[in-house]
């Protein structure tokens, strides 16, 4: 009896100190749930995927606008994936940004698994997302007179010119503070590559693997960052230079295109170009069809507007990003020269995300929102003009119309949050990939990415044309794929030529390899053209937010918990002792 007594009373005793302990870790799980969801008490459903057509699967979560301000707006985040089509040898989530800024990962992921290795879709799932702001993931909607935008003479000279010019810019930069609101200062990247961290939690993987496209490799380093053990593996293909500033940047990026438009008359010089069929060599003819189109707009036979001299700047920029447009663009301008300015249109179109004959996407808006908010622009109009002036020196067919579109951020009602680095600290090894002849990412951004990224490799693709992978180089694409999926990396500074079918060493180590000039002498991004950055084969519920109260009873629980664990933990101590009573 009384072995059984006193069994009975060490398990009351028992269940009395361990109820104390159970209660207080209760009280700390519930308390710290509060406050990383935002403080809301009640019960929360985890985001479902659901199917959304072709194998992929769709959802929809939340994010906060701005990660620095507690209990900000939540907005939402798009997401598509294509789950591992062999999950027993699953290695994780591959997450793509294809560039932009202000293009769909959504949209981009559909076509874009279909050229990757079945090996690649066997063991990853393929996870794209439309960046804060783009496509479905509460987009900023403020294009209403984009064909007016685009039909703008990009070359300003007079004053009456820079005063219509920035009478346009002011009206669209209204227009988005006017849509956008309070939310327009958080769509900058420094929030954007923190959504990937939401991406990551909400997959549940203790690392990712990411590739980035041009912009996309800004949103790449940042998350890398920021979050170094989470990466299990990084792609930069065509990467910024984010050591730079933005009349810098915008310079460099101009000479990029003034070169690949060389490279492009080059070619007809030596080729039969439509161009040159006019009699004229391909420097004449482009700079005649442009001297046209801003005399009188090139009338259309099937467009739905003339080509001006705005389309017509745009339609080079659209056809110099890759070589496979090339002959597209050949025959647009022929085409121009020749009366009809419909190929001049449709490829101003393209780059300004029309999608077919129907509305266009918000690339155009998402594009300068971001870059607006990334760089810190000078505000004087003034500036723009000087800087115009200075670039027509340096690369006179881009640079005045690349700093007159910087013009908008001057006018833009929303703070920068600079982005420059360098910010990169060691991660896993990581593949940064440059195109020597890419026009809007040039070579020696690579070669800076490659500096700042100490943990990187660098694979060199010979060639032209905007990024490398999935491109049409069977070398690159082989190494990446080997990469992604056994984390094999090539010797530094490895070069894939056109006929390559392996890569083969560089003559020097590239990490000493001297940073390219600087095109300005002053201080020195522009707003780069829309572009999806990555080859043209390739073309819910809450998880946060929450109350003010909801946040402070969680506070509140939490300044509870540590007295009630402490009692439960020396409670259980005395049991352990005997010296429970």
């Amino acid at each position: 009896m009384g072995t059984s007594q006193g069994g009975d009373e060490r398990r009351a005793t028992r269940f009395a100190a361990g109820a104390w302990l159970a209660a207080a870790l209760a009280a700390l799980a519930l308390g710290v749930a509060l406050v990383a969801g935002g403080g809301r008490a009640e019960a929360q459903r985890a985001p479902q995927w659901t199917s959304c057509g072709g194998g992929f699967q769709c959802v929809t979560i939340k994010v906060p606008s701005d990660y620095n301000v507690r209990n900000s707006p939540a907005l939402d985040l798009a997401l598509i994936r294509q789950p591992a089509r062999d999950p027993s040898r699953r290695i994780g989530a591959l997450v793509v940004n294809p560039g932009g800024p202000g293009a769909s990962g959504v949209a981009f992921v559909r076509n874009w698994t279909r050229s990757l290795a079945p090996e690649v879709q066997a063991r990853f799932d393929i996870v794209g997302f439309d960046p804060r702001g783009v496509g479905a993931s509460s987009p900023l909607r403020c294009h209403d007179d984009i064909q007016a935008l685009a039909a703008l003479d990009p070359e300003p000279v007079t004053g009456d010119e820079w005063a219509s010019f920035a009478r346009a810019q002011r009206g669209f930069a209204e227009l988005c503070r006017t849509r956008g609101g309070s939310t327009l200062r958080t769509l900058g990247s420094q929030n954007a590559a923190r959504d990937i961290e939401a991406i990551r939690t909400l997959l549940r993987d203790e690392q990712i693997t990411y590739l980035g496209y041009s912009y996309g490799t800004v949103l790449g380093a940042l998350y890398a960052n920021r979050y170094p053990e989470r990466v299990r593996a990084l792609v930069l293909d065509g990467p910024l230079d984010m050591t730079l500033e933005v009349d810098e940047l915008i310079a460099q990026q101009a000479l990029g295109f003034e070169q690949a438009l060389d490279r492009f008359i080059e070619r007809c010089a030596v080729e039969a170009c439509a161009i040159t069929a006019t009699g004229m060599d391909a420097a004449t003819a482009i700079d005649r069809l442009r001297e046209n189109a801003r005399a009188q707009p090139i009338a259309s036979a099937s467009a739905d507007r003339p080509a001006g001299p705005g389309e017509a700047f745009l339609a080079i920029v659209q056809g110099l990003y890759r070589p496979s447009l090339w002959p597209v663009l050949d025959q647009a301008l022929a085409d121009g020269l020749a009366g009809d300015g419909s190929g001049l249109v449709r490829l101003a179109d393209r780059l300004l995300g029309r999608q077919g004959s129907a509305d266009y996407d918000n690339s155009y808006e998402a594009n300068a929102a971001v870059n607006c908010v990334d760089y810190r622009f000078a505000k004087e109009p003034a500036h723009y003009e000087e800087l115009a002036r200075e670039l027509a020196s340096v690369a006179p067919r881009f640079g005045p119309a690349f700093a007159a579109s910087a013009l908008v951020c001057a006018l833009w009602p929303a703070p920068a949050q600079p982005v420059l680095g360098p910010r990169v600290r060691q991660l896993a090894p990581s593949l940064v990939i440059g195109t020597t002849g890419d026009p809007a990412t040039p070579f020696g951004w690579a070669l800076a990415m490659r500096r700042q990224l100490v943990s990187s490799t660098l694979l060199t693709r010979e060639g032209d044309g905007h990024t490398a992978f999935l491109g049409g180089n069977r070398c690159i694409d082989d190494v990446v794929h080997r990469y992604l999926i056994a984390l094999e990396l090539p010797s530094d500074g490895a070069i894939c030529g056109e006929a390559d079918a392996q890569p083969r060493a560089a003559a020097t180590p590239p990490v000493g390899a001297t940073p390219p000039p600087r095109v300005l002498s002053g201080p020195a991004v522009a707003v780069p053209p829309p572009d999806t950055g990555a080859p043209p084969e390739l073309e819910t519920e809450s998880v946060g937010g929450g109350t003010q109260t909801g946040l402070l009873v969680g506070l509140f629980l939490l300044a509870l918990s540590p007295a009630a664990l402490a009692a439960g933990i020396v409670g259980w101590r005395r049991f352990k002792r005997g010296a429970w009573s």
